[in-house]
């Protein structure tokens, strides 16, 4: 018990999360290029 068990969720969270917004990005880029913006 104790906040460590939080923590290392909050962690795995914002890594997913980082993992879910870098792979949009790459993405949306990759849409603008086809459309030639």
């Amino acid at each position: 018990m104790g906040l460590a068990p939080i923590l290392r969720r909050m962690e795995i969270l914002l890594k997913l999360r980082s993992r879910v917004l870098g792979s949009l990005d790459s993405l949306s880029s990759g849409i603008s290029e086809q459309r030639g913006e």
